[in-house]
């Protein structure tokens, strides 16, 4: 009995396993336009980096927030929040300006 139940094991995780169809396996462009920024935590350096998504050139280095992890965009995109570690709060900064509100 516990043959028969590893090898229907075996046999559904093998099925679960196979890998994902790459969204564009030729590695040309779809066409879409990459727009946007990308905000970079850098715990160590108590920092937030933001990026343009399209150029992949910096815009802002917002400084003076301990410990910067688990950044989350408002649904509006009016503000990007960050919770500083060490000092346990949520810090919201601004994405017109880049300042902490």
């Amino acid at each position: 009995m516990g043959l028969a139940v590893a090898a229907v094991l075996a046999v559904v995780v093998a099925g679960c396993s196979s890998p994902a169809a790459s969204p564009n396996p030729t590695g040309e462009s779809s066409g879409a336009q990459t727009r946007g920024t990308v905000w970079v935590a850098d715990e160590g350096a108590g920092s937030l980096s933001v990026v343009d998504a399209q150029g992949n050139e910096l815009l802002a280095t917002i400084t003076g927030i301990p410990g910067p992890h688990n950044v989350q965009v408002a649904p509006d995109g009016s503000a990007v929040w960050a919770i500083s570690g060490p000092r346990r709060v949520a810090v919201k900064i601004d994405t017109e300006d880049y300042e902490v509100a």
